[in-house]
Parts: C-alpha cells; sequence; structure tokens
C-alpha cells in the first residue's frame, strides 16, 4: 500500500481538497442554536451591548475578540440585523432536535463565522506535515496531514456545526511545538491564548511545566531546583503577558460571573465517557442519585493521571532537552484522560486530542484504529442528538434557495419526533448508549495505548490488537501456499513428526 500515492497526495492537493469541501459545506449547513448564538453576539455588538452582561455569550474571550472581528468585517457588506431571520412557522418545531431552530442564519454568516475554524483546520494540516515529514518521511507527513484534512468528524465540527474548537486546538500546537523548540516565552503565550480561547487547554500547564523543569534539573540539590525554577520563568511571563493583553479591556465587566455560571448549565452528566450509563434503562435515575460520588471519583482519577504524567514526562526530559515524542503522548494523554473524566464530553470535543494522536502516532506508533473508533462514536453520536433528523442540518439551505423545499426538512423532523424515540427498530437512546459507549472504549483504548508506552515514546510500545488486525488482512490478501511434502527427521509446519 505505500506504493499506492493516491493515498498520500501531496500538501497542497491536500489543503486544497480539506478546506474546499469545508468551503461547499459551511455556508447552507448549520447546528442553528450554536451558530445562531454567534449571530446574537454579533448583532449586540453592533447595537453598543455587552454580550457577557445579558448573558447571552458565555465563550472566553479570545473567541468573542475574532467572532468579533469577523463579523464587523462582515457588518461593511450587510446590516447585523440581517444576520439571521426568524421564521414563525419553526417555532412550534424547535427543540424537537438538538439543532433545530426557529432563527436560521443566512449562508453569508455562516460562511463568515466558520473561516476561523476553517483556516485553523488547514492550518494544523500543515503543522503536522511539517513536525513529521522531517522525522518520518515525506509520505508520513501526507498521510498525517491527510488523517487531520479529510477527518470527517473534524469538518463536520468547523464545517457543519459551526464550533471553534480547532481554534484552541491549533494553539495549543503551537505551543507544545515553540516548548519543544525552546522559546518558552512563546509558548506560554500561545497555551494562555489557547485557555483563553477554550479553557481546556489549562490541563496541559502542569505537564508542560514539569518537561520544562526537567530540561533544566541537571545535577543535584537546591541548585538544580534554582535553575529548574527560573526555567519556568519565562513561560510564565509569556503566558502572564498574552493573558493580560487580552483581559484588561473586560475588566470590570460582566465576563467572569458569566462564564463562571455557565458551569451550573452542565447536565448531570452525558457523552462520550463513562456518564454514558445514564442512557441504559434505569441509569439515569442510578447516576442522578449518585451523581456528585461519580463525578468525584473521575476527578480524583484525573487528577492522578496528571501528577503521575508530570513527574514521569519530567524524568524523561533530564537529559537537557524536550522530546517531541514525549510531550505530544504526554499531551495526547492528558487530554484523552480530561475528554474521560469530565462531566459532558460533546463530539466536538474531540477534536481537542485528534491531533496530538495523530502527531503521537505518526512519530512510530500505531494509532490509526483508536483514532477511526473515535471519529465514528463522534459522527455517531451527533446523529443520535438529531434523532437521525438530518435534514435539519439543511435549514439554511432550503430557507435561503429553492434546492429543497422548506417542507422536506420540516417533514423529517416530524417523523423523527413523532415515531416515539425508535428508528429502524431501535429507540433513540439505544443509539445514543451505543455512540457514548463507543467512544468511551475508544478513548479508553486511545489512553491505554498511551500509558502503556515508557515516557510517552512511541517506539517503545506496540498496539497488539492493531498489530493483530494488520496482520489478519495481510494473511487474507496473501495467495495460498502449496503444501511442502514432508521430510523425514525435519520439523515441518505442522509439528515434529
Amino acid at each position: 500500500m505505500r506504493n499506492i500515492t493516491l493515498l498520500a497526495p501531496p500538501l497542497p492537493v491536500l489543503l486544497v481538497l480539506g478546506i474546499g469541501v469545508r468551503l461547499l459545506l459551511a455556508p447552507y449547513t448549520a447546528w442553528s442554536p450554536d451558530v445562531h448564538a454567534w449571530a446574537t453576539f454579533a448583532q449586540e455588538v453592533a447595537d453598543g451591548l455587552d454580550p457577557y452582561a445579558s448573558r447571552s455569550f458565555s465563550y472566553p474571550v479570545a473567541w468573542a475578540y475574532v467572532l468579533g472581528l469577523v463579523t464587523r468585517a462582515l457588518a461593511r457588506f450587510m446590516d447585523p440585523g440581517d444576520y439571521q431571520l426568524a421564521l414563525p412557522a419553526l417555532r412550534d418545531l424547535a427543540g424537537l432536535t438538538h439543532v433545530t431552530d426557529w432563527r436560521v442564519t443566512t449562508p453569508a454568516f455562516n460562511l463568515a463565522v466558520k473561516l476561523p475554524a476553517i483556516a485553523a483546520d488547514g492550518a494544523i494540516g500543515a503543522l503536522l506535515h511539517g513536525l513529521v515529514a522531517p522525522r518520518r518521511g515525506e509520505e508520513a507527513g501526507r498521510r498525517v496531514a491527510g488523517a487531520w484534512l479529510l477527518n470527517p468528524l473534524v469538518i463536520f465540527v468547523s464545517a457543519v456545526h459551526g464550533q471553534f474548537d480547532a481554534l484552541a486546538a491549533l494553539l495549543s500546537l503551537v505551543a507544545l511545538v515553540l516548548l519543544v523548540d525552546g522559546r518558552r516565552f512563546l509558548a506560554g503565550a500561545a497555551l494562555a491564548l489557547a485557555i483563553l480561547t477554550k479553557a481546556y487547554p489549562i490541563v496541559l500547564a502542569l505537564p508542560w511545566a514539569a518537561a520544562v523543569a526537567g530540561s533544566c534539573f541537571r545535577g543535584a540539590g537546591l541548585a538544580a531546583a534554582r535553575r529548574a525554577a527560573v526555567a519556568l520563568l519565562a513561560p510564565g511571563a509569556g503566558a502572564l503577558g498574552a493573558a493580560a493583553l487580552l483581559l484588561w479591556p473586560t475588566l470590570g465587566g460582566a465576563m467572569g460571573t458569566t462564564i463562571a455560571s455557565r458551569g451550573g448549565t452542565v447536565p448531570v452528566g452525558g457523552g462520550l465517557n463513562p456518564w454514558f450509563v445514564q442512557y441504559v434503562p434505569g441509569g439515569a435515575a442510578v447516576i442522578e442519585a449518585h451523581a456528585g460520588a461519580f463525578g468525584g471519583v473521575l476527578t480524583a482519577l484525573f487528577l492522578l493521571l496528571v501528577a503521575a504524567l508530570a513527574i514521569r514526562v519530567f524524568c524523561a526530559c533530564r537529559a537537557g532537552v524536550i522530546p517531541l515524542p514525549a510531550l505530544a503522548g504526554t499531551s495526547a494523554a492528558v487530554l484523552v484522560g480530561l475528554l474521560l473524566t469530565s462531566r459532558a464530553t460533546n463530539p466536538q470535543y474531540l477534536v481537542w486530542a485528534l491531533p496530538f494522536l495523530l502527531l503521537w502516532g505518526s512519530l512510530g506508533r500505531p494509532m490509526a484504529l483508536p483514532i477511526a473508533a473515535i471519529t465514528a462514536a463522534g459522527l455517531g453520536f451527533y446523529a443520535a442528538m438529531l434523532n437521525f433528523a438530518l435534514a435539519a442540518l439543511l435549514l439554511p439551505l432550503a430557507v435561503y434557495t429553492r434546492l429543497l423545499p422548506l417542507e422536506t426538512v420540516l417533514r423529517q423532523v416530524r417523523r423523527a419526533r413523532y415515531q416515539e424515540g425508535w428508528w429502524n427498530g431501535q429507540r433513540f437512546e439505544d443509539w445514543m448508549l451505543i455512540s457514548a459507549a463507543g467512544g468511551c472504549l475508544a478513548l479508553a483504548w486511545a489512553l491505554w495505548l498511551l500509558l502503556r508506552t515508557p515516557a510517552g515514546d512511541p517506539a517503545s510500545g506496540s498496539d497488539r490488537i492493531g498489530e493483530r488486525v494488520a496482520r489478519l488482512l495481510a494473511r487474507s490478501r496473501r495467495p495460498p501456499q502449496p503444501e511442502t511434502p514432508a521430510v523425514p527427521g525435519r520439523r515441518t509446519r505442522e509439528g515434529p513428526l
């Protein structure tokens, strides 16, 4: 298969394909409730209001700046009041699925607000290629870039759902590269920007600090500890500087309280994590009764995982350098652990870990099967959340063009609702359970592979399940061999005589 160049076209071709597909999907698809929130933000900013004060926007400030720049540029060509169209006919259907809203955003607005995430997807693909190609060859670089750029879950999150998780993933990956290259001040600034885009990269701070300290902890005694402490000043200063630059204009506003209140909107738990047991018949009542204890155990396990990984990467960096495989593997393990122990793991959150899993896997460790399983589970969970009314994603196409009748979309949403929760003989809750449990198992499989490899070095571990599947596939393609006649006195394939 390595001789089939169609599986690994050049990077420019991959970028054109990946970004082109996203640009085709972006204008006329939308996860209406979320994209509607971006339109409401833009309209309130245009009216001189504080979206944090009205609590219509509860995301970190970096995304607010990006969204503000994009929508202000769009306002030069269209009135902000025209960013979305309210359709009373849809009001009764709003809430029948997680994606139906009676306010439908325009194609121009959809494309504009999705462009930053689409650009981030392209940048991540190019960055992964640049990291892998010099170390594992051009073909490996193309494969990892294609695995990201053409991943259907990644495409869906950025181009259809309209979420911006790829921006935080890009900044986190940039911070990792800067840290490995020894540019600690810039690495700290990039990590702070990632945290202020979406808060989850904060879990990388401790392991990365341990890596920096370990790379400077030479010798023994107080002098070694002092060198390690001084080495942490540069990334700390970079993080504080970037944070101050973005947060200064918001001081005294309602941003902090609004973002803090967002935690109160998180349900008991759910998604592609151990909370999936609530989808089992009768499981919701059990989980609700013991939610505090269950969540506490998962949090404790995650804290132990982060501490253990910090110690391991500290020891791995004692040679004076920060190995890229070690830091990539540690980062992937921390993020996968976060996904497994969070109260809510929505499908778009899988984008947080995928670049690090792909990077770690491309540096010598087979991770294709776990990544494929994670991708399939994420897409399956999206479909279950939609009650399989997939046409609901095409509301912009139906409202703003004649290519799809609006009544067709409404009919599918109604049919999904009034089938009393059944699709192809299965309850929707069953499909939610299957996809959530599958995603949890796939994440646990990936975490197991990451943890059983010493110091996060891909070359020192093995994926026995993946290797067995590969051997079976190779054996199925192997032509049958003629039987060798047994020779007296010799051992044959069947054993000794």
